[in-house]
């Protein structure tokens, strides 16, 4: 994302401490009496950007100034629960898809979505597996096998 257009900064792309610094500067302006279009080419920003702090600032007061943190609390939004994925987790890491009666021979996308839609009736994306795995780190133990793999295959073809 750019920080400029139109000359204008990109509020969304500053960090936090600038984005404070631009919004304190956008209320200091707006108490003087400046105008919302004098504010937002004093201070670089557009001028609904610079409407939207200053209605802020009306609302909440000096609280609208600082910046909280973007995005959705850890672990909020998943499909599973914590406990279905803790459970999930141990069964992936413990045992394979054949022993759990599943026609894979190793962990993939699609064994544990079949695992998941058996076990809790939810279908789940190839995406939202692929993130399961990979905070589990069941891809990171999978590549390792296979450079391990890789080397004894290529220390055997070596020797031949």
């Amino acid at each position: 994302m750019s920080t400029m257009q139109n000359g204008r900064r990109d509020g969304r792309a500053l960090p936090p401490h600038e984005l404070e610094e631009c919004r304190r500067r956008v209320v200091e302006a707006h108490v003087r009496g400046l105008s919302r279009r004098q504010i937002s080419t004093l201070v670089g920003l557009s001028y609904s950007a610079v409407g939207n702090i200053i209605k802020r600032y009306q609302e909440m007061g000096q609280r609208s100034i600082a910046t909280v943190k973007r995005g959705s609390k850890p672990g909020i939004g998943r499909i599973l629960s914590a406990e279905q994925e803790s459970r999930l987790a141990d069964l992936v890491r413990g045992h394979s898809p054949e022993q759990l009666g599943l026609k894979y021979q190793v962990w993939r996308c699609h064994a544990v979505a079949q695992l998941v839609q058996r076990e809790y009736g939810i279908a789940l994306s190839q995406r939202t597996v692929w993130n399961y795995l990979s905070r589990w780190g069941v891809h990171r133990q999978r590549k390792a096998m296979r450079e391990a793999s890789n080397a004894e295959a290529f220390s055997a073809a070596m020797r031949a």
